[in-house]
């Protein structure tokens, strides 16, 4: 039999693509706004650890005689580095010659009859990210390197790059025209044999 079509709707149509559009800019952003949130409060996190707490000493109840008395004075911090730093210090000009021999043979100096090693600090720093990029670029000019974590007044964590010990004038010599020869400062600090 025959069916009248006459009296039949239009199908549905279909969404528009703006709304999808719309959709997908509107879920995109919430997830990157989202990861951004995470990354932050990731990030921030160690910064915002509470610092460990400082135990004071309870105070004593004291007779009327302690409170006539003046209050004790606040002894001040003794700093050690005023006097290490020099006693350290190395003068690196009494080792350049006067004149350049280039077959002069090498003979022991004062820097190898002393007894005493010598190491170059080449950096500090907080990241050991840093600390590590600089120990590969010495890497690839030939100068192997460590890296020590130091904790200072056990608050502050630095990441030092070290080359050595050495002890043989020469040997600190080549090092320390590498380092020059590629703009890296840094310092050269003498350790006792003891």
């Amino acid at each position: 039999m025959s069916r009248d079509f006459k009296n039949i709707g239009k199908p549905d149509a279909a969404p528009s693509p703006l709304m999808g559009y719309l959709f997908s800019t509107v879920a995109g952003l919430a997830v990157g706004l989202l990861a951004a949130f995470l990354v932050y409060v990731y990030k921030i996190q160690p910064a915002a650890e509470a610092p460990q707490p400082v135990t004071l000493p309870a105070p004593e109840v004291a007779a009327p005689q302690a409170e006539a008395q003046a209050k004790p004075e606040v002894p001040e911090p003794t700093f050690d580095f005023y006097t290490i730093l020099p006693e350290r210090d190395v003068n690196i000009s009494e080792w350049i010659e006067e004149t350049p021999a280039a077959n002069a043979p090498v003979t022991e100096t004062a820097a190898e009859a002393d007894g005493n090693l010598y190491i170059f600090q080449v950096g500090s720093f907080e990241e050991f990210e840093a600390a590590d990029q600089l120990k590969a670029r010495l890497a690839l000019i030939g100068i192997k390197a460590d890296i020590q974590r130091v904790v200072i007044n056990g608050q502050e964590t630095t990441h030092r790059v070290r080359v050595g010990p050495y002890q043989e004038q020469s040997r600190i010599q080549e090092i320390r025209e590498r380092l020059l020869d590629n703009n890296i400062e840094f310092m050269l600090l003498r350790l006792n044999a003891d």
